[in-house]
């Protein structure tokens, strides 16, 4: 690690001391103290192993033992060999509803953990501990579900590849890794594409194929790690530290007020002059995901000069064209405003994908932007974009909009609507939320 990467690692660990409960020997979620969280409490036992100091030892030591304790052993049920998101979770009972009771993910996320730790830490772990963690991780894969993890679910996919491969069965990790890069070069990108939050898991994923003891695990994951890069590149704008939408899955609109995993992970690859990342001395949005830093020191990404210069570069009136798993994804960035769309989208229950995006510069200094969600077909180009969508759309705002005259005043930012009709909805979280009808079922946007 070069010492701007040891202190992102630093600044993440002491963060995390602050939650540390040496009752329970887990952190509390950041903004909900009234739970222990189970993932993020081993990466910050990864986080105290890293960092090498002896005296933390013993508490990462307790934190992986509460944790191993939390896994559900139940054979044959559909939950069996994940773990709880929280402690305070109840075991799941028969009839468990998948997301709502149970995260099966966890089985992917802890289980790759534990494999890297054992393998690295084996010395400091002892021999008793890390056979109890070779059954844990026996149990995670042995009650993953048959056909449930799919090659199109990318992050979950690259990640039980490679678990796959190294405590499983081989010849299934190698197929579905396979599956996941023929998928990649037919569909024109991850089927999870342009995610600020899934792309860092993708990255996670990727290195721990090139550490792999599968030689064709480490050569597609060197040449789907580049590729993926250079689609980071192609859609990051460093003067707004942002990644350009639109978003199959997104947790915020900026980067800078959010902790996206992508965010970290760039941060780690190219420093402070580039970093996508919230000032972590202040309250920020999506906060447990700072947790995650002692995973890249642990398998850390690579990305060739070409890759890190563009992320470095401030883009001048650079146009995206792309064909993505049936879908045209158009982009448009320039110095001071980037636009996103996607031909065609559809509402999803998640409410985590946004088809439509802006940002720019507000007149403090700060990012502003506007999302739209729903069953709609739009188009960037230029300084406008265009919409199709015969149902009622979702608009989503940095800052109130004040509408007059045909056009809404955003951000400092003025943005003729001819053809919108625009009312305002109840107040959530913070955010600016609207309600959008195309009169005539098509309106251009156009930024001023």
């Amino acid at each position: 690690m070069r010492g701007s990467q040891g202190a992102i690692v630093a600044s993440s660990v002491a963060w995390m001391d602050t939650f540390f409960d040496s009752a329970a020997n887990l952190i509390r979620y950041p903004g909900d103290t009234g739970r222990h969280a189970v993932r993020e409490s081993l990466w910050y036992a990864a986080g105290l192993l890293v960092q090498r100091r002896d005296a933390a030892a013993p508490r990462a030591l307790r934190a992986i033992d509460a944790v191993l304790s939390l896994q559900f052993d139940r054979p044959c049920a559909v939950w069996d060999g994940t773990w709880p998101r929280a402690r305070q979770e109840p075991q799941p009972q028969e009839g468990a509803v998948i997301w709502r009771d149970y995260d099966p993910n966890w089985r992917q996320f802890i289980g790759c953990l534990l494999g890297v730790l054992v393998c690295d830490y084996a010395d400091v772990l002892g021999t008793s501990r890390c056979d109890r963690i070779r059954e844990s991780i026996d149990r995670a894969v042995r009650g993953e579900p048959a056909e449930r993890i799919v090659a199109s679910y990318s992050n979950i996919a690259l990640m039980h590849a490679w678990l796959l491969c190294e405590y499983g069965d081989r010849s299934s990790g190698e197929r579905l890794a396979a599956q996941v890069e023929r998928l990649y070069g037919e569909e024109g990108g991850l089927h999870e594409f342009n995610s600020p939050t899934y792309y860092g898991v993708d990255l996670w994923g990727l290195a721990l194929w090139r550490r792999s003891t599968s030689a064709s695990l480490v050569e597609a994951g060197t040449r789907l790690e580049a590729a993926l890069w250079r689609d980071v590149a192609t859609f990051y704008h460093v003067g707004m530290r942002n990644l350009c939408g639109p978003y199959d899955r997104a947790y915020g609109m900026d980067m800078t007020r959010y902790a996206s995993l992508l965010g970290l992970w760039t941060w780690w690859a190219c420093g402070d002059d580039v970093r996508p990342f919230p000032d972590v001395t202040r309250p920020f949005d999506h906060a447990h995901d700072f947790c995650a830093a002692p995973l890249i020191a642990l398998a850390p990404p690579t990305l060739g000069d070409e890759e890190r210069i563009a992320l470095s570069t401030l883009p001048i009136d650079r146009v995206v064209t792309r064909r993505v798993a049936h879908r045209t994804i158009t982009a448009t960035l320039r110095p001071d405003l980037m636009l996103g769309a996607v031909d065609r989208a559809s509402t999803d229950a998640a409410g985590q994908v946004i088809p439509v995006t802006a940002h720019w510069i507000d007149v403090d200094g700060t990012v502003a932007w506007l999302g739209i969600r729903g069953e709609l077909s739009a188009r960037a180009s230029d300084a406008h974009i265009e919409l199709r969508g015969d149902t009622e759309l979702r608009l989503q705002c940095s800052s109130a909009a004040t509408v007059s005259n045909g056009a809404w005043n955003v951000g400092g930012r003025r943005i003729e609507t001819g053809g919108v009709e625009i009312r305002e909805l109840p107040e959530q979280k913070g955010r600016f939320r609207y309600a959008l009808k195309l009169r005539s079922g098509e309106a251009v946007l156009r930024f001023a």
